[in-house]
């Protein structure tokens, strides 16, 4: 990966669209702002029009974008999909660097305790998990020490047994799966060293599974 620089001058805009609820944030300055929105249908069909309602809020043209944050996933497929798409867009053709962080470990920094092991599952489809687990590196940072997977409800005792803090979507008490693009903003102005950026042709989207037609697809349910 090309590392290039993480410091948090300039305008910089961030991107989440992989879950049910969508939502901008851009720092420019010392001042912040930040749209959101419920899907409806699919994000694509909102995502341009926030961005440019963002923009008229700051009171900035689009090509003073300095950095692009993007939520990567796992999550939502097509949202995913959406939220990458805009970025590497967007980071192309404004030449400017992007980051992309995956929804289990904004997670992971949202929720984990000083000096724990923190073990994150939301979920996906059916009965299955997408979970990833970090060790804690440094002061109040985080490494990732079991990659995203697909785990099957039944098996997250056992991948969670190591882990000092376990959060489970629908298991653990106030514990939820969404977040906010503008926690990414936060993420880089407290802890700039955890996030690399890189230019956009590196950046791609985390699925880890296929999603739940092609899976059909596969096993014969449904017709090509």
């Amino acid at each position: 990966m090309t590392s290039l620089t993480s410091s948090t001058a300039g305008n910089i805009l961030a991107i989440d669209t992989s879950g049910l609820r969508g939502s901008l944030a851009l720092a420019s300055g010392s001042r912040r702002f930040k749209v959101e929105w419920e899907k409806r249908a699919m994000h694509s069909e909102l995502a341009t029009v926030k961005l440019q309602e963002l923009l008229a809020a700051a009171d900035i043209p689009l090509n003073s974008i300095a950095k692009i944050l993007v939520n990567a996933g796992p999550g939502s497929f097509t949202g995913i999909r959406v939220g990458i798409n805009l970025a590497r867009t967007l980071a192309y053709s404004l030449a400017i660097p992007i980051a992309s962080l995956t929804s289990l470990q904004l997670l992971a920094y949202a929720n984990h305790k000083p000096d724990k092991n923190i073990f994150i599952a939301i979920k996906a489809i059916q009965t299955f998990y997408y979970a990833a687990g970090f060790r804690a590196a440094g002061p109040s940072g985080l490494a990732e020490s079991l990659a995203p997977a697909s785990i099957r409800e039944a098996d997250l005792a056992t991948m969670s047994r190591q882990f000092d803090q376990v959060l489970v979507e629908g298991q653990s008490p106030g514990f939820t799966s969404q977040l906010e693009a503008s926690f990414m903003l936060d993420l880089l102005a407290q802890r700039p060293d955890s996030i690399t950026f890189s230019t956009w042709k590196e950046v791609r989207p985390v699925y880890i599974r296929a999603s739940e037609a092609e899976e059909k697809l596969l096993k014969g349910l449904l017709k090509a």
